[in-house]
C-alpha cells in the first residue's frame, strides 16, 4: 500500500466546515482532491480552505480554489482561505499574480 502524495482533512460542526490541503497539490492529483472535495463539502455552511505546507502547488489547484471562493461568495456564503507555505512558493505565487494565497 503506497502513501498518497497528498492528504485533504475535513472538519464540520454546525454551521462551518474547514478543509486542509498538504502534500502535491498538482495537476497529477487535482482529479482525486477535486472528487474528494465534491463528495465531503457542503455548500450551504461556511468554508475556510487551509493550504498548509505544500510541497508543490501549481495553476491546476489554485483554479479548484478560486472556483470554490467564487461558488461560496456567489451562494451568499462565507469563505475563508489559509495558508502556511514555504518562501520558494510563495515568492513563485507572488510573481504570478495570486496574493490570496499569501494572508
Amino acid at each position: 500500500m503506497t502513501d498518497k502524495p497528498f492528504t485533504v482533512k475535513f472538519r464540520s460542526n454546525h454551521a462551518q466546515q474547514t478543509v486542509e490541503f498538504t502534500g502535491n497539490l498538482i495537476i497529477n492529483h487535482i482529479e482525486e482532491i477535486l472528487q474528494k472535495v465534491k463528495k465531503k463539502i457542503d455548500s450551504s455552511k461556511t468554508l475556510c480552505v487551509k493550504i498548509t505546507e505544500p510541497e508543490n502547488i501549481d495553476l491546476t489547484f489554485i483554479q479548484m480554489v478560486i472556483s470554490l471562493q467564487k461558488t461560496w461568495q456567489k451562494n451568499g456564503h462565507d469563505i475563508t482561505i489559509e495558508t502556511t507555505i514555504k518562501e520558494d512558493i510563495k515568492l513563485i505565487l507572488n510573481n504570478s499574480g495570486f496574493n490570496l494565497f499569501l494572508n
